[in-house]
């Protein structure tokens, strides 16, 4: 009887247990023997065990059942050590400290509400004349752009009028009224 690689793992952990009988686990053998993937599950499953598997036997002692739900019915709270040195020991630990650190986290919450909403009212623009318009940004991108163009005509001008005198003051001397001209220019 052949048994598939499902069977195998749903069989699995029944197995291990050693639950299976004969007829179950003759055929689960014969699969083992030929599937390497089911015989690598059998392995970490036999290591797994190994582990969680109690070495001793644990005694409980006779009549422990009773003894806890009666301490705890009368409100005993199940600690280890007398009642005296637990209020000593909490005291040490810390407990009126919880109360403060607890305040101090409310303050610096409050204060941290408030110092936020001041930087957005500090950061936000104030006026009459706020108007939201489409494109605002690029517009002034946009006049940028125009004012870098026009700074570089007039550099572009300027140069060429340079130019233009020193080629005349090269060539022959001028008079007053050209001089005057290239002036109007401008």
């Amino acid at each position: 009887m052949n048994i598939s690689c499902d069977n195998v793992r749903s069989l699995l952990p029944s197995y291990l247990d050693g639950e299976l009988s004969e007829e179950q686990a003759a055929p689960m053998r014969a699969h083992l023997i030929d599937c390497h993937a089911c015989r690598e599950s059998v392995h970490e499953g036999t290591v797994v065990r190994r582990w969680l598997v109690p070495r001793d036997e644990i005694a409980i002692p006779q009549g422990f059942a009773a003894r806890v739900a009666r301490r705890a019915f009368a409100g005993d709270p199940g600690l280890l050590v007398p009642a005296g040195d637990a209020e000593a020991q909490s005291a040490s630990r810390g407990a009126p400290i919880l109360p403060f650190v607890l305040k101090l986290c409310a303050v610096a919450a409050a204060v941290l509400f408030c110092l936020s909403l001041a930087i957005q009212s500090a950061s936000l623009p104030s006026g009459d004349d706020l108007e939201a318009k489409d494109g605002y940004f690029f517009d002034d991108i946009e006049a940028q752009d125009l004012e870098s163009q026009s700074a570089i005509d007039l550099r572009s001008k300027a140069s060429r009028k340079v130019e233009r005198r020193q080629a005349l003051d090269a060539s022959e001397p001028r008079t007053d009224e050209e001089s005057a001209a290239d002036g109007d220019d401008e």
